[in-house]
């Protein structure tokens, strides 16, 4: 061991340093001491040995809080503050100021083994990787500093991943939330009528043989789940361009939803490809807002307001599994607004009948889904996802054709739900507003009651034209008289001078 330096691993006490020999500390402290600062020199061997016992990082720190703790010279502080790399001091704020703080916040007073500096960071994965990175060779300067900038917006987007959709784990999740998949759920009771609405036959010409070969042969440039979203919108959906009030809406997240609900408990808002629905102004005179999970998105005067139906794309390597799940959480969404909005004017619908449809499609297949809510055998709540409909779009033209028909009608069938929905909510309101005259008059309401005032001003000038006319015809009849009487006087006048003249003449014979 003679003529050998111990150079203790960084996990060794100051104990074990100590218990090197005097004789090997004095052997090698000229040459351990070289090109180190005088001060170093002067410094015992635990001081030394720790030195020697870290990393570059950690040496050039600790040189730093020597010299602002030992050194009263201003000048010897700025010439060792400049040897600290910017990455280092970007590194110390880095920790200084994340949850790290946290440990030494949770720390027992008395406890001398729990007092931790600010300068020690938790042992977490992350902060393990940002240290690697500080202490691998090309971890420094402008390279360390993206890193470690780059560090938050990756936390970040993990914690958003973390209770998406996507997210490892959503399954279970949002199973225990009460909303069920397709093997869990059971027929709704109005399934004879879905089947019945979803296979009638449309006043629209069907695909032809060439549409069906043309979807054919260019599905396969579709490479993505984008463009199959798209393909399956222009090629199977109906559009309603000639309804301005109804309208479409693509992956967007439910920002409107509330938290916490039970079926969205710890997870994110559901954010379907593909929606249809009516907009805010369409519900006017009624506060729509006062029906929860009802405005889908926060902040937008054009939100799409109870939709019945959502959709769900996938790409050529996309898993339909997921779509199915992500088809549930959808549907589970749609059915709690619905069901509240029916509560709020006390007409729920009946027990186990489904009004939402949802539809997951990779463009070669295409599933569709009845939903609806129901008390389960513990009495808790449970969304229910029943398939009614499946069909293979690139098989043949037969199934081409059958799955066209039935993703129209189920749209269709979807708008008349919106519609029936929006009429029940306006006329309860209005018939409300009428009851109880004292209720404070909001703005819409008063724009009702003028057009409400339009029409009856409009019914009572009918009346009084009416009235005017029957007072011309009284007044001719009136003006009328004194001619007739004059030509009924002259007549019989005209007839005494007849008969006076005739006797004349008689009696002159």
């Amino acid at each position: 061991m003679e003529g050998r330096v111990h150079k203790p691993g960084a996990c060794h006490s100051h104990f074990e340093i100590l218990s090197t020999s005097q004789g090997d500390q004095a052997a090698n402290v000229d040459s351990n001491s070289a090109g180190l600062p005088t001060d170093y020199r002067d410094r015992s061997s635990v001081e030394r040995h720790s030195v020697e016992g870290t990393t570059p990082s950690q040496a050039r720190k600790r040189q730093l809080e020597a010299a602002s703790t030992g050194d009263m010279i201003p000048a010897k502080r700025t010439r060792l503050a400049e040897q600290i790399s910017p990455a280092i001091l970007l590194w110390q704020r880095h920790f200084n100021s994340d949850e790290n703080l946290k440990v030494e916040a949770n720390t027992d007073a008395n406890d001398n083994t729990n007092k931790i500096e600010h300068d020690q960071a938790q042992l977490t994965r992350r902060n393990l990787v940002l240290f690697n990175k500080i202490t691998a060779e090309d971890g420094t300067g402008d390279a360390l500093k993206s890193a470690l900038l780059g560090s938050t917006d990756q936390t970040s987007t993990t914690e958003m991943e973390s209770t998406s959709t996507t997210r490892s784990g959503f399954a279970i999740a949002v199973y225990h939330n009460g909303v069920l998949l397709s093997y869990h759920s059971k027929p709704p009771t109005n399934l004879n009528e879905i089947h019945k609405q979803a296979s009638s036959s449309r006043g629209t010409a069907s695909p032809t043989v060439s549409e069906y070969e043309r979807y054919f042969r260019t599905l396969p440039m579709a490479f993505n789940e984008l463009a199959r979203g798209n393909k399956v919108s222009r090629k199977l959906q109906k559009d309603y361009d000639d309804d301005e009030g109804y309208h479409p809406a693509f992956k967007q997240a439910f920002t409107g939803f509330p938290k916490n609900v039970g079926l969205n408990d710890g997870l994110s808002p559901p954010q379907p490809d593909f929606i249809e629905g009516l907009g805010m102004s369409e519900f006017q005179p009624f506060p729509i807002e006062r029906v929860s999970g009802a405005v889908l998105y926060e902040d937008n005067p054009f939100s799409t307001v109870l939709p019945h139906i959502a959709g769900e794309y996938k790409g050529p390597m996309g898993c339909m599994e997921n779509a199915r799940l992500q088809c549930s959480y959808d549907g589970a969404a749609l059915v709690y607004a619905r069901n509240k909005a029916l509560a709020l004017i006390g007409k729920p619908d009946p027990q186990g009948h489904a009004k939402i449809t949802t539809f997951a499609t990779d463009g070669e297949i295409i599933e569709f889904f009845a939903h609806y809510a129901a008390r389960g055998d513990d009495s808790k709540l449970k969304y229910h996802q029943y398939p009614i409909g499946s069909f293979f779009l690139t098989g043949s033209h037969y199934g081409f054709k059958d799955g066209w028909r039935q993703l129209r009608n189920q749209q269709d069938y979807a708008r008349e739900q919106s519609y029936a929905l929006r009429d029940q909510l306006v006329n309860y309101w209005v018939e409300r507003e009428g009851i109880a005259s004292s209720t404070p008059r909001s703005f819409c309401i008063e724009d009702l009651n003028e057009t409400r005032l339009e029409f009856w001003d409009k019914t009572q000038t009918e009346i009084e034209e009416r009235a005017r006319e029957h007072l011309r015809g009284i007044e001719i009849g009136n003006i009328s008289r004194p001619v007739r009487s004059i030509v009924c006087f002259g007549v019989c006048v005209f007839v005494g001078a007849t008969v006076a003249c005739s006797n004349v003449w008689h009696g002159s014979w």
